[in-house]
Parts: C-alpha cells; sequence; structure tokens
C-alpha cells in the first residue's frame, strides 16, 4: 500500500507539473499574440497604403518610374504621375518653383531641409 501511495503521490505531483506547465505556455502565447498584434498595427500605421490614405500621394516621372522627391529636374510640360490611395493621376506640369512650400505657413515640415 505505501508503494501505491508513493506512486499516486508522484502522479500528482507530475499532472500538478503538466497543469502548471500548460497555463506557463497559454500565458506565453497570449503575450507572444499581443505582441505581434502591436507590431501589425506599428507596421500598417507605417504601410505605404495607410500613408496614401492619409491623403498623401507618391509621385513619379511615368516614362522611368523615377520617384520624384523635388522639384528640381522637372520642367513645365512634363508628364507626372500622383498615386494616390485611390487612383492615380496624370498632369501635366505648368510651372515649377525650387522654394519650400512650407514657407508660406510659417512652418516646415518634420525632416524638411527647407
Amino acid at each position: 500500500a505505501r508503494l501505491l501511495d508513493l506512486v499516486r503521490l508522484r502522479e500528482q505531483y507530475l499532472d500538478d507539473l503538466a497543469a502548471r506547465w500548460a497555463r506557463a505556455m497559454q500565458r506565453l502565447a497570449e503575450r507572444a499574440r499581443d505582441r505581434l498584434l502591436r507590431i501589425g498595427v506599428r507596421l500598417e500605421s507605417l504601410s505605404p497604403l495607410a500613408v496614401l490614405a492619409r491623403g498623401y500621394s507618391v509621385t513619379r516621372e511615368p516614362a522611368t518610374g523615377r520617384l520624384l522627391t523635388s522639384a528640381e529636374g522637372v520642367r513645365p510640360g512634363a508628364v507626372i504621375e500622383s498615386i494616390l490611395a485611390h487612383g492615380l493621376l496624370r498632369s501635366r506640369v505648368e510651372d515649377v518653383e525650387l522654394r519650400n512650400p512650407f514657407e508660406d505657413l510659417g512652418a516646415e515640415p518634420e525632416g524638411a531641409d527647407g
């Protein structure tokens, strides 16, 4: 009977360990899931599509696909494309100004090089 009691005690101990291990794994999985969700939200906010949805556009030369980050090198009469969140605009440039467009607003955007 004593040996049977010892076996039952060990069996209970192993059952308790298994239950603790299962709870620990569940907590670990929940924390990993929560972390992945937070990272996903951050990535989504940085997505080019999310940026376009906030009202920005990507402008390029249609012939070369070169992205335009400056008015320098663009001539009046040039055709450019602006990619929007919903659609594309093809435009002909009427005028080119190389000044900072934010000067008139009294502030520069973050990261602007004036």
